[in-house]
Parts: structure tokens; C-alpha cells; sequence
């Protein structure tokens, strides 16, 4: 995948979820896929270039909502917002797991 492709990805989908990052960057991270600032910046992990597609979708998704609730954590409404965009999000947390990042 190339950090083009992940700015689609991220266009798509904030459109969809109706947030709009300031700023989508990219970087070295050593113990995160990626974050979201509560400024609105999404900075990923150049690891996640070679990831599979699915898997960096839940990642986008996952960092705009967010954005969306205003809040770092993943409280009821975060995973009820996420299941309903991503049905199978555990599914690909744990393939996500699977390349642990530590």
C-alpha cells in the first residue's frame, strides 16, 4: 500500500463519518500503528504500508472515530460507532495483534 493510497482511504472515510483531520501524516513509530491528535492530526506509522488492505481500513477508521467522539478512549459509544462502520473490527484487531508492534 503507499501513503497515497492511505490518504484516499482516510478522504473516503472521514467523508463518510463526516470529520475532517486537519492534517494526515506519516512517520516512524516504534509502539503505535498510529494516533489522533485532539488538534485533528492523524499520524500513522510508515509500518503500515505493508499491511494488508483490511487491516489498514479498520486503522483509518479506527483513529477517525476518534476524532469523531473527541475522546482517546474506546468507551461504549467508540465501539459502537466502530461496529457499525466496521462489523468485523475484532476480527482485524487481532490480525493487527498479530504484528504486534513492541
Amino acid at each position: 500500500m503507499t501513503p497515497e493510497e492511505v490518504h484516499e482511504l482516510v478522504s473516503r472515510w472521514a467523508k463518510e463519518l463526516g470529520v475532517y483531520p486537519k492534517r494526515v501524516r506519516f512517520q516512524k513509530m516504534r509502539h503505535k500503528w498510529a494516533s489522533a491528535s485532539s488538534k485533528g492530526t492523524l499520524t500513522f506509522s510508515v509500518d503500515i504500508l505493508e499491511l494488508p488492505y483490511e487491516v489498514v481500513e479498520y486503522i483509518v477508521v479506527h483513529e477517525l472515530i476518534h476524532i469523531k467522539v473527541g475522546s482517546p478512549r474506546h468507551n461504549r459509544l467508540f465501539r459502537a460507532l466502530l461496529s457499525s462502520y466496521i462489523p468485523d473490527w475484532r476480527i482485524l484487531q487481532r490480525k493487527l495483534a498479530s504484528n504486534s508492534k513492541k
